[in-house]
């Protein structure tokens, strides 16, 4: 019997990777000279660098950069070979700037631009980033201006790379750029498709969450298009109607802009990386998994990417889940074989959390047990 263990953390109780080893622990109770493999699964958001270091033997790298409100901080990031694995959270999260001190004009991803340049300066060649829980909207600003990216007012004087001087602005400057950016290989994990401006833009959709007032939102709307329209002109590109551009408040504008990174669905590149498709390949069984899995699970999220590629080939794929939310079982339908909860009575949250490891021990004997006895039916 072969099973891949290719789980999503659950968020609070367990990382893909103990996950992992509960599974194996159990596969190896059910069934005698089982064969398992272990590939620690995350879909660009929180958790990936760990999973990825995990799941390709990598390291965790630490960096001095600055945070949204330009304090120094250490941030983190995977090495693996030649590639480094990032979320732009690391140094730009909006968990690094208490309720106190947020002010979302005040705020930018100079910290994100200084991590990769930091990978880049020590021989990597391919960026793998995920832009996910920014407390910036800025536009990309702050990273522009740390990779190299130059702004002037009018009377020629560099301005700092903050929200609240959009409207100063009047030139900018894109030659030069570090050369080790520009040769370098970025793909930006992102399953947000918004635009960078507009209704449905990075300002009036996340722009609320990060603190910003209905004239704060205004301010930035009319500060974000005065920039990108200077940005656009000096560097002969336009970026601003691209799928993802307003992610991360903008910065996957600019990162479309200044460095021409690529932008793809965050559980693809996880599994393109890891080289998924080749490591299942003859298996029996697959287990995938996520701490809640909804109707919603079928949009870029661990267990639907898992499905796709077991349905190509023809794999059973089998998600055990901390719960079952609105129209879980949709997920039926792409390539997922059966839901298992760990739930296994009403209990608190709490309880649930605090129990995970056992909880989800119990769910997979459960589900491996029936494995068995349908093999042995005739």
């Amino acid at each position: 019997m072969k099973i891949v263990f290719a789980s999503d953390s659950f968020k609070g109780s367990l990382d893909a990777s103990e996950i992992c080893e509960i599974g194996a622990k159990v596969a190896n109770e059910i069934f005698d000279a089982c064969d398992i493999i272990k590939i620690p699964m995350a879909d660009g958001g929180e958790g990936t660098v760990d999973a990825l270091i995990d799941a390709m033997g990598g390291e965790l790298i630490e960096c001095e950069v600055k945070n949204p409100l330009h304090h120094n901080i250490m941030a983190s990031y995977g090495r693996f070979g030649n590639s480094a694995i990032m979320e732009m959270s690391a140094a730009s999260g909006i968990t690094l700037v208490s309720d106190a001190e947020r002010d979302v004009l005040k705020q930018s991803t100079f910290g994100t631009g200084q991590m990769i340049l930091h990978a880049l300066e020590n021989g990597v060649t391919d960026i793998y980033i995920g832009i996910g829980g920014s407390a910036t909207n800025d536009g990309g600003l702050g990273f522009a201006a740390a990779i190299g990216v130059e702004f002037f007012d009018v009377d020629g004087n560099i301005i700092e790379p903050f929200p609240q001087n959009f409207a100063q602005i009047a030139t900018i400057d894109a030659t030069h750029i570090n050369p080790l950016v520009l040769a370098a290989n970025i793909t930006v994990m992102c399953d947000v498709t918004n635009p960078l401006l507009g209704d449905s833009g990075a300002t009036h959709v996340f722009g609320k969450q990060k603190g910003a007032d209905p004239d704060a939102r205004k301010f930035l709307e009319a500060g974000m298009t005065h920039y990108i329209d200077i940005a656009e002109a000096a560097v002969g590109k336009v970026v601003r109607y691209e799928s993802g551009a307003g992610a991360a408040g903008g910065l996957g504008a600019a990162l479309k802009l200044f460095v021409d990174a690529n932008m793809c669905s965050g559980i693809a590149t996880v599994l393109d990386i890891v080289n998924f498709k080749d490591k299942i390949s003859g298996a029996d069984l697959v287990i995938t998994g996520e701490g809640q899995m909804d109707h919603q699970s079928a949009f870029g999220k661990v267990p639907s990417g898992v499905a796709g590629v077991c349905t190509e080939l023809g794999i059973p794929c089998v998600a055990i889940v901390g719960g079952m939310g609105e129209r879980a079982e949709e997920m039926l339908n792409f390539g997922i074989s059966a839901i298992v909860p760990t739930i296994n009575s009403i209990m608190p949250l709490s309880y649930a959390l605090d129990n995970a490891a056992e909880l989800y021990a119990m769910a997979l004997r459960r589900t491996l047990g029936l494995i068995k006895v349908g093999s042995t039916i005739n």
